[in-house]
């Protein structure tokens, strides 16, 4: 017999696809477009047009804290003037708070200076206790004036001055013997009152400008002084000797509620 050679069983296409050309290029069917999206053309991204920009105002008004005793201590009289009288009989109301306020602060610092400095109650405690009195007295008065600082809403630049005063005095009572003679002559607390009586100088002239009667702004001094008028026994004496009997004699360190009326 012959050798039987079986013949191997046709392929199939279903058994082997068909192979791909190396380096083709594998083709995707293209997705139907939805009826109900809208067809949008391609971007180019280096072609897209720049967000445009909100305009900026070319005059931005700052916003201010009209309760601010700052603010309306460094008002400009001529903005105050040309408020409508609506704007001003706003203003006037947060002029009277901040008065009640500010004459009331400016009012204890000057007594706390005139008990320390011109009583000399910082130049006994500094002979009873060399040198830690002192250190002592600038400490407390330098943290007291601090919170009054505050309190008026001083300028940082005036704090600073105030600072300065007693460290200043603080280290001149490191010295015994010289610090004596100087708490006359350098009274920091006394230096340092002054810029609270010009704080409320400042706050006074632009409450007359906005319109607040002098009387009314007469009558808040007179009750915030109320405690110095009072109570200062040793300076009412002194008025009375100097004004001959008559306690005339000016204050100068008190705020200036007279002058010409403001219009």
């Amino acid at each position: 017999m012959g050798n039987l050679q079986t013949a191997a069983p046709a392929a199939t296409i279903s058994d082997h696809p068909p192979s791909r050309p190396r380096g083709a290029t594998t083709l995707h069917p293209k997705p139907m477009a939805s009826p109900d999206r809208p067809q949008l053309p391609p971007v180019d991204p280096g072609s897209a047009p720049e967000s445009p920009e909100a305009e900026v105002p070319a005059e931005v008004q700052e916003e201010r804290d009209l309760t601010s005793i700052r603010v309306l201590a460094t008002l400009d009289p001529k903005e105050i003037k040309d408020m409508t009288e609506e704007e001003r009989e706003a203003l006037r109301e947060h002029f009277i708070t901040a008065l009640e306020t500010a004459t009331t602060a400016e009012a204890r610092v000057r007594l706390y200076a005139r008990v320390t400095d011109m009583y000399l109650l910082d130049t006994a405690i500094g002979a009873a206790l060399p040198v830690i009195g002192d250190i002592a007295t600038s400490a407390g008065s330098a943290g007291y004036l601090y919170w009054e600082s505050q309190n008026m809403e001083l300028e940082g630049s005036d704090i600073a001055k105030i600072m300065g005063w007693q460290v200043a005095d603080a280290a001149i009572g490191l010295i015994p013997g010289i610090d004596l003679a100087t708490d006359t002559v350098f009274p920091a607390n006394v230096l340092s009152a002054r810029y609270f009586t010009a704080q409320l100088n400042k706050l006074i002239a632009n409450a007359k400008v906005a319109g607040v009667p002098e009387e009314v702004i007469k009558k808040m001094v007179e009750d915030a002084d109320f405690m110095i008028t009072k109570y200062d026994f040793i300076y009412k004496m002194y008025k009375w000797v100097k004004g001959n009997g008559q306690g005339k004699l000016p204050d100068p360190d008190k705020p200036q509620i007279t002058g010409p009326k403001q219009k």
